[in-house]
């Protein structure tokens, strides 16, 4: 699995969505470093592409594991900067 250099700010109340599981279909992992990137637009990133609870998203080490649909492209991982 590839990540990408760019990186988080920390956030303490890191957001995580959830349903019931059996109802998510998760389907890709994606690391992201934790430099340079806004918690609040990754988080309305991710609302906006699969809707509330369709994803997952914790932070460890500074790097947020995102799991969802799909991966997010670089572009999208740019405009959370």
């Amino acid at each position: 699995m590839s990540t990408s250099s760019i990186s988080v700010i920390p956030l303490a109340n890191i957001e995580c969505e959830m349903d019931e599981p059996s109802q998510i279909k998760l389907e890709a992992c994606q690391d992201i470093s934790g430099r340079n990137i806004s918690p609040v637009k990754l988080i309305a990133m991710l609302r906006t592409k699969f809707g509330i609870g369709a994803y997952e998203i914790q932070m460890t080490r500074n790097v947020y594991s995102i799991r969802a649909p799909r991966r997010l492209s670089l572009n999208e991982i740019v405009a959370c900067r």
